[in-house]
């Protein structure tokens, strides 16, 4: 009895851990980010580093975060910024701001597509470009990705007067490669804390598996305590 009690916990976390994530968190970290000043969370892509210090987030205007990919260094990076906006200004106006801003900043950056989609309910607009100007050296040691160019995937949305800038950036030889995983960590993006992704489905049936656990660990003890106590 006393080894079944012991494998209890961990076989019940398993089995609601199993049961109940979400099937986008399969490359997704399952710990989220959440940022209180900005109000909003989302689970990075799995095993891709958090960077909230560096100058390269710090000097980007607007720079909440960035998080990097485990091989290709910055030249693979998911970043998020966020903008305070005026209560009259639309998504399509700002969207259209942004790319004319772009195509200043980056006269040679190339617009591969634009479309207007939503994000959680969220109003947004995307746009993937090509960097031409920008070549990559090839790698060091293997030879590979001399001469690529860098791809970006921008996607704007907008919400309580305030604009956040959800963007992929990788060389474009692995651009494709990191674009669904890109998806699946957008898709949870959310206003607030990750009630749908990490609150409901993981630590709601933890406590209770964690208040089930104890009532039946103290049930035990007390048995126990009674069948030892002298008659």
């Amino acid at each position: 009895m006393h080894r079944t009690r012991n494998v209890v916990l961990p076989v019940l976390l398993l089995l609601v851990f199993s049961m109940n994530t979400p099937s986008v968190l399969c490359r997704t970290s399952v710990i989220p980010y959440i940022n209180y000043t900005h109000w909003f969370s989302i689970h990075a892509p799995a095993k891709w580093s958090w960077d909230e210090s560096s100058d390269f987030v710090k000097k980007t205007p607007g720079g909440v975060i960035a998080f990097i990919g485990p091989h290709e260094g910055l030249l693979l990076n998911m970043f998020i910024g966020v903008e305070a906006v005026l209560n009259t200004v639309t998504i399509e106006v700002y969207f259209s701001r942004a790319k004319d801003a772009v195509k200043i900043a980056y006269p040679d950056f190339y617009i591969l597509s634009e479309d207007r989609r939503t994000v959680n309910g969220l109003a947004s607009y995307e746009l993937t470009g090509e960097h031409k100007s920008y070549k990559l050296a090839p790698a060091p040691l293997t030879g590979s990705g001399g001469g690529s160019a860098i791809m970006q995937k921008q996607v704007y949305l907008m919400a309580k007067e305030k604009v956040y800038l959800v963007q992929l950036t990788a060389s474009s030889i692995y651009f494709d490669r990191y674009s669904p995983v890109f998806e699946e960590s957008l898709q949870t993006f959310t206003l607030g804390l990750p009630w749908k992704t990490f609150v409901i489905p993981v630590l709601v049936p933890v406590c209770i598996v964690g208040l089930v656990a104890s009532a039946l660990y103290l049930f035990y003890s007390r048995r126990k305590a009674s069948k030892s106590a002298p008659m």
